[in-house]
């Protein structure tokens, strides 16, 4: 896996097409398990579900309730940035949509300008 990857930078490096390769889900996704395989593969298992276990429900809801209250006052952030700059005909909804997959993405995979930026045009771009 790892050796298919460095081909292939090695033909974007001759061919400027690096942002094609990018871009192309199938090796997005294949990147995305090798790293995640890569990181993962030093936890217990046994140990997390003990640390879940031991922690007290009303904990773990609480904690899962600021984080949706998170989300939810940062699909204002966009819903402003857009009236800001005149798109009124853009609904709630399509806001939220952007706003909730945007920064879920950006902050999880990291460079959130590029990766939530990508959401956010792939989600408001015109006829999307």
């Amino acid at each position: 896996m790892l050796e298919a990857i460095r081909r292939r930078s090695r033909f974007c490096a001759r061919t400027k097409s690096c942002i094609s390769w990018v871009c192309d889900q199938r090796h997005g996704h294949r990147i995305a398990c090798y790293v995640l395989y890569h990181m993962l593969r030093g936890i217990d298992t046994n140990e997390v579900i003990e640390a879940i276990r031991s922690t007290e429900p009303r904990q773990i809801a609480l904690a899962a309730l600021f984080v949706a209250a998170g989300y939810f006052t940062l699909t204002f952030y966009d819903l402003f940035a857009v009236r800001a700059i005149g798109r009124t005909d853009v609904p709630y909804r399509v806001n939220a949509l952007a706003a909730f997959t945007s920064y879920s993405i950006g902050h999880n995979v990291g460079a959130s300008v590029f990766t939530g930026g990508a959401v956010r045009y792939r989600i408001y771009r015109p006829g999307a």
